[in-house]
């Protein structure tokens, strides 16, 4: 996975989240980025259950380790590195 693009995110709303998880599932890493924590605190918990369900539903494989691909951060910095960010 050395050659896999950096993504971003800003925003963890549900949008935001959404993306993260499609892009995720589709092997690149990725930074989720929220000021507010708790935003974030709610990510984590839907790609450890929603996004993985709503994958299946519209006929996406997933990818099994789809939460641990995800980071996410407070601070935009975190994106420093990002080859490409929504």
């Amino acid at each position: 996975m050395t050659d896999t693009l950096e993504t971003g995110v800003v925003g963890a709303g549900v949008m935001g989240r959404d993306i993260a998880g499609l892009l995720a599932n589709a092997g690149f890493r990725v930074t989720l980025v929220d000021v507010d924590e708790s935003a974030l605190d709610a990510a984590r918990t839907d790609l450890e259950s929603r996004i993985p369900d709503a994958l299946a539903a519209a006929g996406l494989s997933e990818r099994d380790d789809l939460a641990s691909a995800v980071t996410t951060a407070t601070e935009t910095s975190a994106l420093d590195g990002a080859d490409f960010v929504v």
